[in-house]
């Protein structure tokens, strides 16, 4: 059975936006399988249905020029079944690839190598909940949307009741209770859960725009719709993402805490399919060793030993750079070798001078963001850089002068993050 894997922790945008391509390349087969299922029929019957739309217009237009009327309503009743179809069939599509990705994600932290088959069978369970709360929020969200005064407040529960899907797949609640849940879940961080869902949806859009516009040209409109579904995956694992972040900082969400709600906890450490309690405790003390970590990073300088006030770069004591040296360890000034990773009296991982200096963002993922939406400055939201993403957004990249700039460095290694650290990690 596969381990647990990533980092279970809060995060900011540019770490939701990493976390998310790395969820995806480890799981892209998995993702691509899951949107296919839902996708395809949801592609072939709008495809179908813009057919016959388009040429129902077309002699619509004829006959209005030749001073006709319609004759019959047989056309008109048959375009009418196809968008009820549809509509049915785009929103119940849409319900279960929401809630067979968010099944998929939690897999992943869980090690549960989950089948493409057992996430829609554990969506379908929930299919009657998922619909009752699409209803309730869609309904009311369109009442309050047809009057220019409502609209305001339509755009502010659209926000609310966001994971609506994540609250019914990953913690069993019902249409009603789940409306409240994510109401719950966003309260105080209504503008920051906005804020990162269109960043997220951008992203989605944009790359799922490129790739589909670029295969339609050269293979077929069709065929660039069915490229452009590679991307889908995107905003759905970047929402299931920020969905973890509000529960870990509001209620202290765990692998364990996750783990007894989709009903595995009675699997725990048998090895069959579940997560084994020793992964899920390893990955809470990781956390809190990450923590850890930060607290006392160079309270002891690695080369003398020497107490230090704050995080020196240089220890006024010996002089070279406080975590340059391998003697001794940096959280507590228990002697070390150069071989140590972990000092064995107080159990944290030693600090190297390096590490300082280098992001942890990845490089890649700053290139491609550079490269497909670096115009709308995404790529500076991901490392951070609020201000001056808001500044690409408005100005288009600078006309686009200012997104070359930052592809080049991105590609050379010498792009910074906010804090001015170098991303050189692939």
């Amino acid at each position: 059975m596969a381990s647990a894997t990533g980092d279970f922790k809060e995060r900011d945008l540019g770490g939701i936006v990493d976390e998310l391509f790395t969820v995806y390349r480890r799981n892209f087969l998995r993702f691509i399988g899951i949107i296919a299922v839902a996708g395809i029929p949801i592609a072939v019957v709008g495809t179908l249905y813009i057919w016959y739309l388009s040429a129902f217009l077309s002699d619509l237009v004829s006959l209005l020029i030749e001073g006709k009327q319609l004759e019959g309503t047989g056309e008109l009743t048959v375009l009418l079944l196809l968008t009820a179809v549809m509509v049915v069939v785009s929103v119940l599509a849409g319900l279960l690839m929401a809630a067979a990705v968010a099944y998929a994600v939690a897999g992943h932290y869980l090690g549960n190598t989950v089948a493409i088959g057992r996430t829609y069978q554990f969506a379908l369970r929930r299919l009657g909940s998922l619909v009752g709360a699409a209803f309730l929020a869609g309904l009311a969200i369109f009442a309050m949307g047809i009057t220019i005064i409502g609209y305001p407040a339509a755009i502010y529960f659209n926000v609310t009741w966001a994971f609506i899907v994540q609250a019914i797949v990953l913690e069993g609640c019902g249409a009603r209770k789940s409306l409240s849940r994510s109401s719950f879940l966003v309260k105080g961080a209504w503008w920051r859960v906005l804020g990162i869902l269109i960043v997220l949806s951008l992203i989605g859009s944009i790359l799922a725009s490129v790739a589909g516009g670029i295969a339609g040209s050269i293979i077929g409109n069709f065929a660039g719709g069915l490229v452009g579904i590679i991307f889908m995956p995107i905003s759905l694992i970047g929402a299931t993402l920020l969905y973890f972040d509000l529960r870990i900082r509001k209620e202290g969400y765990s692998l364990q805490v996750m783990a007894q709600e989709l009903g595995l906890a009675d699997r725990l450490g048998n090895g069959q399919g579940g997560v084994k309690a020793g992964q899920i405790q390893g990955e809470m003390y990781n956390s809190k060793q990450s923590l850890l970590e930060r607290r006392r990073a160079a309270m002891f300088c690695r080369n003398c030993g020497k107490g230090l006030t704050g995080t020196p770069e240089i220890c006024r004591g010996c002089g070279a750079k406080s975590l340059a040296g391998a003697n001794f360890c940096n959280g507590c000034g228990a002697p070390t070798t150069a071989l140590t990773e972990i000092c064995v009296k107080c159990g944290i991982r030693l600090a190297k001078a390096e590490e300082r200096d280098i992001s942890p963002k990845s490089r890649l993922v700053v290139t491609l963001l550079a490269w497909f939406v670096g115009h709308l400055g995404v790529h500076r939201f991901y490392l951070g850089k609020i201000g001056t993403g808001i500044a690409m957004l408005l100005t288009l990249g600078g006309f686009g002068i200012w997104t070359l700039i930052d592809f080049i460095f991105a590609v050379a290694g010498i792009m910074k993050d906010k804090e001015g650290k170098v991303i050189k990690k692939w």
